[in-house]
């Protein structure tokens, strides 16, 4: 498991590269959903994820961009509703992310 130090390492290394984020793309989904896909993927390394991780990281993912949304524009995208997997070209909204 990658600890907060090291996590923190990188995502400081990352801005001096690339800088700041000029938005923020916000992806839910219903944790439901996402453990069926992950169960379907059949990953190793995914095969302990619980509803109940899914809902804690969920809900700690949700506090980070509302912090967020205080300095930057945020976009939600229901990725429930929408296919990824096909790609998302045609799909009028999300021609200027």
């Amino acid at each position: 498991m990658i600890s907060k130090k090291i996590f923190f390492e990188i995502v400081e290394e990352l801005q001096k590269e690339i800088g700041l984020p000029t938005k923020i793309i916000h992806l839910v989904c219903p944790e439901e959903v996402l453990l069926k896909r992950i169960i379907r993927r059949s990953r190793d390394a995914e095969t302990s994820i619980t509803i109940d991780y899914l809902d804690s990281l969920s809900k700690a993912i949700s506090l980070r961009v509302k912090d967020f949304a205080k300095q930057l524009p945020v976009i939600t995208i229901d990725s429930n509703a929408v296919n990824f997997t096909s790609g998302i070209d045609g799909i009028q909204e999300y021609e200027s992310i």
